[in-house]
């Protein structure tokens, strides 16, 4: 699992955090020090051919990795988060990949099935996408939001939406 953050300035794209786990951490490989804090229900390994890092996270609530980075829509207006997910049976019909969520519809990347069954995003408004996502295959998923659309990517599957996530300011 490679996670990337990825903010949009006006003028050109700044990487804010990028975690590719080879070390068996979270540590921000960007260079920007955005260290992920690791929950208990988190392991490290190698995976591929060439042994790449990854992270496996297990149904339970300290199965995470929170990372000091505040994509509010107030903090990072344009913004693109994707992800390699290899998902088993065990997925959850509703989990998070990449998020910002207090609650609301903010900004969150992951299965959902109250859009429909597969990969969705929170829009600001509500779920968008039921992008298929097939058990034990590797898919590259992400979301890019830029205040007016909202786009979601599974492998080289994409559809877009409105963006609302600028109505929604909650804590990070």
């Amino acid at each position: 699992l490679v996670l990337l953050l990825l903010g949009i300035g006006s003028a050109q794209a700044a990487l804010v955090g990028f975690y590719n786990f080879n070390n068996g951490n979270a540590d921000d490989a960007s260079g920007n020090g955005n260290h992920g804090v690791v929950g208990a229900s988190v392991s490290f390994g190698a995976v591929g051919p060439t042994g790449d890092g990854a992270a496996s996270f297990t149904l339970s609530t300290t199965s995470f990795i929170d990372l000091p980075i505040d994509i509010n829509f107030a903090a990072i207006p344009n913004l693109t988060m994707g992800a390699w997910i290899n998902p088993n049976a065990s997925t959850s019909s509703i989990a998070k990949v990449l998020s910002h969520d207090n609650g609301s519809f903010d900004r969150t990347l992951g299965f959902d099935t109250r859009g429909g069954a597969g990969m969705s995003i929170f829009t600001g408004s509500g779920v968008f996408g039921a992008e298929p996502a097939p058990i034990n295959t590797w898919h590259f998923i992400a979301a890019r939001y830029d205040g007016t659309a909202a786009q979601l990517t599974v492998t080289t599957n994409q559809s877009s939406t409105s963006d609302s996530t600028e109505f929604d300011t909650g804590s990070p």
